[in-house]
């Protein structure tokens, strides 16, 4: 039985707890995969793949991508900020960047504004710092230790395919040196900042809400231990080759 599709939240059980817990329309929040089914989805091949099909288990999407990507959710918030720092490092580094790395992490505060990133164009100086409050942990650690070293490289078109693909293509700090580069304007440096906050917060939220089923109890793992859900700001610096042009 699998009738995950293209769940934001998969919760892993046997068969019989699968049919049961999707009879009662307890699934509204989220969707139910099956680890023991003899017939098993495409989807349950690749999560048995990735060492994911496992009874009790829950799995949270990757928002940021088309991709079906699925993260522990003890793991998640890690998982997701290191791919999506990875991502845009990517594209930047289409884009003339040599360096990519994280100058400063802090955790998210629900008064703080989200949305998307935020950036400052710099020539030849350093950008301001966002104020935060920083919060040391091992998660902030690995985090802060997140740097993409690069050869100066420009590839217009091949950075714009990859924005489509990873749905960044209206991405304000991406569009902007895009335009610099265009315009043949040179930067050294260009300062921006990460949050993935808002679309992680209603995950989370989401999943709270999921009805305990199977001896899968989300709420209550996420009261005791509200390190699952936090998340962060990645203030990054990118460094670009001083020659940059489009040529």
């Amino acid at each position: 039985m699998d009738n995950s599709g293209d769940a934001q939240i998969l919760l892993v059980m046997d068969e019989v707890d699968a049919i049961n817990f999707h009879k009662k329309g307890y699934d509204t929040n989220c969707k139910v995969i099956a680890y023991d089914s003899e017939f098993k989805s495409p989807l349950a091949k690749h999560l048995e793949k990735m060492n994911l099909l496992v009874n009790q288990n829950v799995l949270v999407k990757d928002p940021y991508t088309s991709d079906l990507t699925y993260h522990p959710l003890d793991s998640a918030s890690k998982n997701l900020h290191i791919d999506y720092f990875k991502r845009y490092a990517a594209i930047l580094s289409l884009l003339g960047a040599t360096r990519v790395f994280v100058t400063e992490v802090n955790a998210f505060n629900e008064t703080d504004s989200v949305g998307g990133s935020v950036g400052v164009g710099v020539k030849g100086g350093l950008g301001g710092k966002a104020s935060g409050k920083w919060t040391s942990d091992s998660q902030v650690q690995e985090l802060m230790s997140l740097d993409q070293s690069y050869e100066p490289k420009v590839d217009l078109a091949g950075a714009k395919k990859m924005m489509e693909l990873f749905s960044l293509q209206n991405d304000t700090d991406l569009d902007m040196i895009i335009k610099a580069i265009e315009t043949g304007t040179v930067y050294k440096y260009f300062d921006f900042s990460l949050n993935l906050s808002q679309k992680m917060q209603k995950v989370f939220n989401l999943a709270a809400n999921i009805i305990p089923y199977g001896g899968i109890d989300i709420k209550t793992e996420l009261e005791s231990n509200k390190k699952i859900k936090e998340t962060y700001t990645l203030h990054v610096r990118v460094e670009f080759k001083d020659s940059q042009t489009n040529e």
